[in-house]
């Protein structure tokens, strides 16, 4: 199926907003998972007594993030590693401060 043209050129926007509702709703999916996943790694981080233990699992987690972000930047488009790659690599770079 087509969108339907105008005579001015135009093309049928609700033909497009159906089709990118699958598409949106997966992108929307990905953003829960990845929130999801970040916020409980890195709360469980805080909750480990062991420094050594809670440095290793925070570094997991935004490592994981960081994955992700780039994986999505070259499928995706690139403005999703500046979205959720940039903040993940700026609290690596924390973690990984104190002891440089």
């Amino acid at each position: 199926m087509r969108p339907k043209k105008y005579l001015n050129g135009q093309e049928d926007l609700q033909f497009h907003t159906r089709a990118f509702i699958p598409r949106k709703k997966a992108l929307a999916a990905n953003q829960g998972l990845y929130s999801g996943f970040l916020a409980a790694g890195l709360i469980w981080s805080l909750f480990i007594s062991d420094l050594f233990w809670q440095r290793n699992i925070a570094l997991f987690f935004l490592s994981c993030i960081l994955t992700a972000a780039i994986y999505r930047a070259l499928t995706a488009g690139r403005a999703i590693f500046f979205k959720q790659g940039l903040p993940a690599l700026a609290a690596l770079v924390l973690v990984l401060w104190p002891s440089c």
